[in-house]
């Protein structure tokens, strides 16, 4: 992803700023931005704009009142289902809810979110966390991908063996490698490029 990797926290902050300048035409005060975020402790929420504002993606005007500004544009990205857990079903397509994201992290408009289900891609990917794929039929060797294996949807790494052979690979040593033979072709949905954080709904 372009710059340094926001948090989840971090990534519910921005679409907190993002949501209320949409709604209000300014920047918000650190207590609007909480009226979303809830926090309970006040400094909690001034260390997340001050990591945003060190990592690049908002500054401060000091002494002005309403004086946080977005550095970058964020765009809408949909939230298509889970993964690992069989095709997504007309339920799990989850219409209506979607990531603010910064531009500069999302490869491109078709991308899209999918939410982690089991554990075969622990220690990277934990249940629940949300990816950000590319839907590129373009990879390589080392790639996490997702794609389609015995009709199922899965989050693997993508291998080459030295004889030729498509492998996708679990990085959780509990699962076993899905193997292909040489005549089968893996069914590549997407290549997965970043981990991100809290889903927002449609109003």
């Amino acid at each position: 992803m372009g710059k340094e990797e926001i948090t989840p926290t971090e990534s519910k902050v921005l679409s907190a700023i993002k949501s209320w300048q949409e709604k209000h035409g300014e920047a918000p005060l650190l207590r609007e931005i909480n009226q979303e975020l809830n926090y309970s402790h006040p400094n909690a929420l001034a260390r997340y704009i001050a990591s945003l504002e060190e990592k690049g993606y908002l500054s401060r005007q000091p002494g002005k009142r309403r004086g946080i500004k977005l550095l970058e544009d964020l765009i809408p990205v949909p939230v298509r289902g889970t993964v690992m857990a069989g095709p997504l079903t007309e339920e799990e397509q989850r219409e209506g809810e979607f990531m603010y994201l910064p531009v500069s992290n999302v490869p491109n408009r078709l991308s899209y979110i999918l939410k982690v289900k089991n554990n075969s891609m622990e220690p990277t990917f934990h249940p629940g966390d949300y990816v950000l794929v590319n839907p590129s039929k373009t990879f390589k060797h080392n790639d996490i991908v997702v794609a389609i294996a015995d009709s199922e949807n899965t989050l693997k790494r993508f291998y080459k063996s030295p004889d030729g052979q498509a492998v996708l690979m679990p990085d959780n040593r509990n699962y076993p490698p899905i193997v292909f033979g040489s005549d089968q072709e893996v069914n590549v949905q997407g290549v997965v490029v970043g981990k991100i954080g809290h889903v927002i709904k449609k109003q």
